[in-house]
């Protein structure tokens, strides 16, 4: 009997729970995602109105490297997104400014993309 469900076509798991195809394809709309945000972005977020951005860098992890450091931050995807919109305009003043944004943007854009890629292997 339970050869014939499957063979019928009803898609279950191996411990028999239904599951259908909106639930198989369906991801987190905003994972969590956690990002190495660079020293000069944090620096000009550090005061950025928004407190789902101010949370997410306080709550992160400082790391020095070489000259400069990195915030390790533990977010949404959405509120990564935010970052990258409110330090936009400050940081394209300067080469390093630009540098970093380029970086920050690359590195929100590279683990957005991974959660999808994980849940559309499966």
């Amino acid at each position: 009997d339970d050869l014939a469900l499957v063979l019928d076509g009803d898609a279950t798991t191996s411990r028999g729970h239904d599951v259908t195809e909106d639930q198989e394809q369906t991801a987190d709309p905003d994972p969590v995602v956690v990002v190495d945000v660079p020293g000069l972005v944090a620096e000009h977020l550090a005061d950025v109105a928004d407190d789902a951005v101010r949370e997410a860098l306080q709550n992160g992890q400082t790391i020095r490297r070489g000259q400069g450091y990195l915030v390790r931050a533990t977010a949404p995807v959405s509120v990564h997104v935010a970052m990258i919109e409110h330090s936009a305009t400050a940081l394209m003043q300067s080469p390093a400014g630009r540098k970093a944004h380029r970086i920050h943007s690359d590195r929100v854009t590279a683990a957005a993309e991974a959660p999808r890629a994980v849940g559309a292997g499966r």
